[in-house]
């Protein structure tokens, strides 16, 4: 017989620490380990599990977080609004690269993911809508850049790509537009740290949520479980408080919001609310 373990236990100490975002994302992924390899361990010769009743397993699902779209900020006031942001309990930050080619818009380039950078320690998620990403992602990355996806539209081959942003010390992400098959993508996870879907033809903000992509993020959950994969689903386009519940339900883990977060008054409220949407469970 293995030796007690108190998944509850252990989970109260996580949500009663300071850890936020991903920090407490990665203590949940280790408590769900945990959990697997107790069960395992306490698995008799037959397969059936001897635990009594004591051996009380939870297990837990991290919640969904909130990546604010810079676009979506106020640019002549960005320091008071990625300060609103911090407080607000924001952890990560969403930036979009537009070109003018492989989308209809420009937005802006490396000098602004730098000053971003600058302006917080927390993670910074950049999407390159770039006909030529490949030749950006050492500029991006040195303007600060931890994540850098590019879309499966401009490179349908993408592995080399994701291994040349892992040799710039970056995590790479792969995004495909609502018109794509899921299926397209789902080959290439392994080698993502995220899979950016897009629920808007990129390009300009404001626009509605497409709502056949839900059944894309729960594809690509269903596939990331059963795969043992450690990719993270962010889902892009239309989202704010309105239905962000029917998205993480579908089972995302990020989700980009501009104008819905930026245009709230009360960040923090959203923040807490959309945390407090329960996962789907996991399928692993």
């Amino acid at each position: 017989m293995a030796g007690a373990f108190n998944a509850s236990q252990e989970c109260g100490s996580i949500l009663g620490s300071d850890d936020t975002g991903w920090g407490r994302r990665e203590r949940f992924d280790n408590l769900l380990v945990a959990c697997e390899l107790h069960l395992r361990d306490a698995s008799r010769g037959d397969g059936k599990k001897d635990l009594p009743g004591r051996y009380s397993i939870y297990i837990i699902q991290a919640m969904a977080k909130i990546a604010p779209s810079i676009l979506g900020a106020d640019f002549s006031r960005l320091g008071d609004e990625i300060a609103s942001c911090e407080q607000a309990g924001i952890s990560i930050y969403h930036l979009d690269i537009m070109d003018g080619h492989f989308v209809p818009n420009i937005s802006f380039g490396p000098g602004v993911v730098k000053t971003v950078d600058r302006l917080t320690d927390h993670l910074l998620d950049v999407h390159l809508m770039l006909s030529e990403p490949e030749k950006y992602f050492e500029p991006f990355a040195k303007a600060g850049a931890d994540y850098i996806t590019f879309h499966l539209e401009v490179h349908p081959d993408p592995t080399k790509y994701a291994e040349q942003l892992r040799q710039l010390g970056i995590k790479p992400g792969i995004s495909i537009n609502p018109d794509m098959p899921v299926e397209k993508v789902l080959p290439f996870l392994e080698h993502f740290d995220l899979l950016l879907l897009m629920s808007v033809f990129p390009g300009f903000g404001g626009q509605s949520y497409i709502e056949s992509v839900t059944p894309k993020i729960a594809a690509a959950r269903d596939y990331v479980d059963h795969h043992h994969l450690h990719t993270q689903i962010e889902v892009d386009g239309g989202i704010d408080r309105n239905n962000a519940r029917k998205v993480v339900e579908a089972g995302a883990d990020l989700l980009v919001m501009g104008t819905g977060f930026f245009g709230v008054t009360e960040r923090k409220s959203l923040v807490n609310e959309i945390e407090r949407i329960p996962a789907r469970p996991s399928r692993k």
